[in-house]
């Protein structure tokens, strides 16, 4: 079980958008908490549905976009963010903000 933090991390989402899927009826947490199997089936789902724009293309990535995108590995991400090194907005990662990091290093 994954609670929402967890759960839009997993799915490369923003905790807002895990709302939306509840409300949806695509999500059905138990005492707040989201099956991991439910999860995979939700990101199976929509991996299988055509995306208008590619991570490469968007303004704005997903920790697990900017770090397919980057090369970096996920624990790479979160500890320039922690490190005040990247920034979020809105929960993502502004795109020019990914580029100036990995130029830096």
């Amino acid at each position: 079980m994954m609670n929402k933090r967890e759960a839009a991390d997993y799915l490369g989402v923003s905790e807002r958008t895990i709302e939306r899927y509840v409300s949806a009826g695509k999500l059905h947490p138990k005492n707040g908490n989201f099956s991991a199997d439910e999860l995979e089936r939700l990101r199976m789902a929509s991996e299988q549905s055509p995306q208008l724009v590619s991570p490469a293309q968007k303004m704005l990535l997903s920790l697990q976009e900017a770090a397919a995108v980057s090369g970096l590995s996920l624990s790479h991400i979160n500890q320039a963010l922690e490190e005040g090194k990247l920034k979020l907005v809105a929960g993502k990662i502004r795109k020019r903000d990914l580029e100036r990091y990995i130029n830096s290093l």
